[in-house]
């Protein structure tokens, strides 16, 4: 099993042009307002936890679509306002038993970066039949997604 591991000032896993030590709240809009989902304010580390593999993104873009992850960075440079990322619910078979669960439709690179930049809640986009349910299993009431660039330090799976 990997361990998340801080390394003392080398290069960091994720180059960022931000000074460190910045902090900034988030603006988000909605990617499809035509489609009438519902916003949905989620812990990210409650939707971390339960990701399945296929839908997470590692430290770093690990395991992601090739330039997706730095593209976050660079859009977030321009301070425009982000996608939500959109939730589905899913069902998946444990041994025989099946069971519910999230994913990201869409969205995947922004929510890994957002994580990594230490957001602690963010918004997202669902359809209203899965909005609660969804709620209910990774809800926050903090309504605010802020993100810091920490000091020169990097992470790393060891």
């Amino acid at each position: 099993m990997n361990r998340l591991v801080v390394i003392d000032p080398a290069p960091r896993s994720f180059d960022s042009t931000w000074p460190a030590g910045t902090e900034r709240i988030v603006r988000w809009k909605d990617a499809w307002p035509y489609l009438k989902y519902k916003r949905v304010w989620i812990d990210v580390r409650k939707l971390d936890v339960i990701l399945q593999p296929g839908d997470r993104v590692g430290v770093g873009g690990q395991n992601g679509i090739a330039g997706k992850y730095s593209g976050v960075e660079e859009f977030m440079a321009s301070g425009k306002a982000v996608y939500m990322p959109q939730l589905c619910l899913r069902h998946v078979n444990d041994g025989g038993f099946g069971r519910q669960t999230i994913g990201i439709y869409d969205g995947r690179h922004r929510f890994a970066w957002m994580r990594d930049h230490g957001a602690q809640a963010l918004p997202v986009t669902a359809k209203p039949d899965e909005a609660h349910e969804i709620a209910r299993l990774v809800g926050t009431g903090v309504r605010v997604c802020r993100i810091r660039i920490a000091d020169p330090w990097r992470l790393q799976l060891e």
